[in-house]
């Protein structure tokens, strides 16, 4: 009974590691540290660095198109991201592994970066903070790759509505585009452009693993054969078999006058090797 409940609770306190939970430890610990070094110390350092800006972006400050995804504004921001990241991304960690989950993150939330930037070029005090990119750019992925797989959400409190994951990426679409330009537009104090490059950065995603991930495989395999093939022709084993016939024939020849001039010992030890190596060629 004791061996029993010992080994539950190792199941229970055993923590799962995926690339889910590192994402997710992520943003709660650079909000972490962000908020204790803002309230307990008055030390606003990764505010300065980490957010995209504008200004940053222009003097070179590249590193800010994947930072600004671990940076948020306060206790709900990071709350609905890390929401819609733990359910959806969850699933597609599950059916296409850790490592599409990362790639569709990452790009979606780059080409969010960039798309804002392209909006907000001449607002030289704009900022952008949040993974709000990234977390739509997985979530469209999602409604595209699995749009047989209704989701359920309450409209209201008690009221569960089930709507396919197409329809409820172009109902998010579409307030995207709308707010876009009654609000980004005007006060610009919402990232809208970010959001839509974050779900076209998804749909980008969508569409090169099914329709062009395969032939960049092919090409992948054929360039590391090539490779294997190159190194194998480097081997100083495999450089008498990359001549010609004739040409193999005529230094054997050589060898052998030499032998009837001079001697066996007057070989050197390459000339001794050459004919160890083609000893089917002295047979013919």
């Amino acid at each position: 009974m004791i061996a029993e409940m010992r080994k539950m609770f190792e199941v229970v306190g055993r923590f799962p590691r995926s690339t889910l939970n590192v994402l997710l430890g992520a943003m709660a610990l650079v909000f972490t540290i962000n908020h204790i070094n803002t309230v307990w110390f008055g030390n606003n350092f990764l505010e300065h660095y980490l957010p995209l800006s504008v200004q940053g972006l222009k003097a070179g400050d590249v590193w800010q198109l994947v930072s600004y995804m671990f940076m948020h504004e306060g206790i709900g921001h990071i709350f609905c991201n890390a929401i819609v990241l733990f359910f959806i991304g969850k699933l597609i960690e599950e059916r296409y592994g850790g490592r599409r989950l990362l790639e569709l993150f990452f790009i979606s939330g780059i080409a969010g970066a960039l798309v804002w930037f392209a909006v907000n070029f001449n607002r030289p005090f704009s900022v952008l903070l949040g993974a709000s990119a990234g977390c739509l750019g997985v979530f469209s992925y999602f409604c595209f790759a699995c749009e047989n797989r209704p989701m359920v959400f309450l409209l209201f409190p008690l009221i569960p509505v089930r709507v396919k994951p197409r329809i409820l990426l172009a109902i998010t679409a579409g307030m995207e585009v709308f707010c876009f330009f009654t609000q980004e537009l005007v006060k610009g104090n919402v990232a809208n452009s970010a959001h839509l490059g974050g779900i076209l950065g998804g749909l980008g995603c969508y569409y090169f693993y099914r329709y062009c991930y395969q032939y960049v495989s092919m090409i992948k395999e054929k360039l590391m054969k090539r490779r294997r093939i190159v190194d194998a022709m480097a081997d100083d084993s495999y450089k008498l078999y990359i001549k010609s016939y004739s040409a193999q024939r005529s230094e054997i020849d050589r060898i052998l006058d030499k032998i009837n001039e001079s001697g066996f010992k007057s070989l050197t030890k390459a000339e001794k090797n050459t004919l160890n190596s083609a000893k089917h060629l002295m047979h013919r």
